[in-house]
């Protein structure tokens, strides 16, 4: 069996349940497929040139822990945003998997031309060995018979990665757009971030004349912590907290009380804050963001 994402052969279907297909890829690894997706022959056919992308959202999803659930509205959010990676973000995207799959200085950790190109969204294996050798030639990694070992300036190089959000005061709020939750924000979420002393940062309240994908992809990476409000279901909101969550940046996870039987299953198991009234957020989300950011 063809993977429907990367295409390529024998992925396992491990099993299905409520319509929804639990996938193992040796490329993109594990993930799950809604069924309105798996009866077409190649349901991704409109995105061939961005496969790579959406197998890389996959494989770094399952390295983390937390398996993507492939929709119409999570893949178009997921290509959405990830055509906006730069050369840079990719290799930065590499370093932080050998670094994080790196127990200490000096591991060796084997990496595969063949099956590990997803991890940094390149679109083969010769892409893959590009970036790598740059890394080596860079001094990030040295690289012998199959294996790396990521060196002390490739170490520094990853700390100066995160720091670069744990030095920062923002807050990315992620949310629909929707007029019918404006008073969720500015009556709950706002004022709890606030109180914490934090800066939020949501977008429809940001001016600016870049597209808006880019924008989000920013404003993520410079952020602290993410809270992150699924009401309305918006395949935009889990693609985002799923990018924070890769990066490694605290997701605090929000829903109205009325949804929570529709959340997705891949972050149902989340510890989520149930709300049923705007002004019921401040206080939960306020101790919430002390507890787990500071």
């Amino acid at each position: 069996m063809n993977c429907p994402i990367c295409l390529q052969d024998g992925v396992i279907e491990k099993s299905v349940k409520d319509e929804v297909h639990e996938m193992q890829c040796r490329w993109c690894g594990q993930y799950y497929v809604e069924d309105s997706l798996m009866r077409y022959r190649d349901p991704l056919r409109e995105f061939y040139d961005d496969r790579h992308f959406l197998s890389g959202e996959a494989r770094n999803r399952a390295d983390q822990g937390n398996p993507i659930t492939f929709d119409k509205e999570s893949i178009k959010a997921v290509v959405r945003l990830r055509r906006g990676m730069s050369v840079s973000d990719r290799l930065n995207r590499l370093l932080y998997h050998i670094a994080s799959h790196s127990p200490y200085p000096g591991h060796r950790l084997g990496l595969s031309h063949i099956f590990d190109y997803p991890v940094c969204h390149a679109r083969n294996a010769d892409e893959f060995g590009q970036f790598l050798r740059h890394l080596v030639e860079t001094g990030f990694v040295s690289w012998a018979n199959g294996m790396c070992i990521l060196t002390v300036p490739g170490w520094e190089r990853y700390e100066e990665l995160q720091k670069s959000s744990i030095a920062s005061n923002q807050a990315f709020v992620a949310m629909s757009f929707h007029d019918d939750l404006k008073d969720l924000y500015n009556q709950g979420i706002e004022p709890a971030i606030l109180k914490a002393e934090y800066s939020p940062l949501v977008m429809w309240k940001l001016e600016h004349v870049e597209k808006i994908d880019d924008r989000i992809i920013v404003e993520i990476r410079k952020s602290r912590f993410m809270v992150a409000d699924f009401t309305l279901q918006r395949g935009g909101v889990y693609f985002e907290a799923g990018y924070a969550h890769a990066l490694g940046l605290p997701v605090i996870w929000l829903c109205r009380k009325d949804e929570e039987e529709q959340l997705h299953f891949d972050t149902s198991h989340f510890n989520h804050i149930f709300w049923r009234k705007p002004e019921d957020v401040v206080d939960s989300l306020y101790y919430r963001i002390k507890a787990v950011v500071g």
